[in-house]
């Protein structure tokens, strides 16, 4: 799960919650982009998870 701390439409409090009730295998990375969607930050978090989803 990949969520910005500085999202306002989403905050951060309700991707913990979200979070907390995924099970395992299960990753919360951290950006701090204010747009909607994809964002620079995320490229690296979604090239290693796709990278182990393939490896």
């Amino acid at each position: 799960m990949i969520h910005s701390v500085n999202y306002t439409i989403i905050p951060y409090e309700n991707a913990e919650q979200t979070y907390a009730k995924a099970v395992e295998p299960k990753e919360l990375h951290t950006v701090e982009c204010a747009t909607h969607g994809h964002c620079k930050e995320m490229d690296a978090f979604i090239k290693t998870e796709l990278e182990a989803m393939v490896g």
